[in-house]
C-alpha cells in the first residue's frame, strides 16, 4: 500500500468510467519520477489502457514540462475532492485502500482536502487499528 498505488488506482478508476481527459489532468501533474514508478510498481500493475496511458505520458514529457508538478498526495488531494463533488464514493474508497495508515494521515493534515473525504479517511485509519 502506499501513494503510487493509491494514484495508479486513481488512474485505473478514471479510465475505466472513459474519463481520459480527467486521466490525462492527474499524470501532467506527476513527475516524471512518479511516473516511472507507477509503471514498475509490482503491488499495484497498471494493464491495458491504463498503462499505455501512462507510458505514453512519459515517453512524451519534455523537460521543460509546462504543467505544475505536484507531490503525489497532493495530486490524489485534487482527484479525491473533484470525485467527491461528483458523487464517486465507490472509487474514493478504492483509492484509499491503497494508502497505509501514514499516508491516510498525511493527506487527512492536508488543508483543502473534502470534509466529507476527511470523514472517509478518518475511518479507513480507525477501521486499520
Amino acid at each position: 500500500m502506499s501513494v503510487p498505488d493509491a494514484l495508479a488506482e486513481a488512474i485505473h478508476q478514471l479510465i475505466a468510467e472513459r474519463h481520459q481527459p480527467n486521466a490525462d489532468v492527474v499524470l501532467d501533474r506527476c513527475s516524471r519520477e512518479v511516473l516511472a514508478i507507477l509503471l514498475e510498481s509490482e503491488t499495484h500493475v497498471l494493464t491495458g489502457r491504463a498503462r499505455y496511458v501512462v507510458e505514453s505520458k512519459l515517453r512524451l514529457r519534455r523537460v521543460d514540462h509546462h504543467t505544475e508538478e505536484l507531490p503525489p498526495l497532493k495530486v490524489l488531494l485534487h482527484v479525491l475532492n473533484a470525485w467527491c463533488s461528483e458523487g464517486w464514493r465507490s472509487a474514493i474508497h478504492h483509492v484509499l485502500a491503497e494508502l497505509a495508515a501514514d499516508e491516510l494521515a498525511a493527506l487527512a493534515a492536508l488543508p483543502g482536502l473534502d470534509p466529507e473525504i476527511a470523514s472517509m479517511t478518518r475511518n479507513s485509519l480507525n477501521s486499520e487499528e
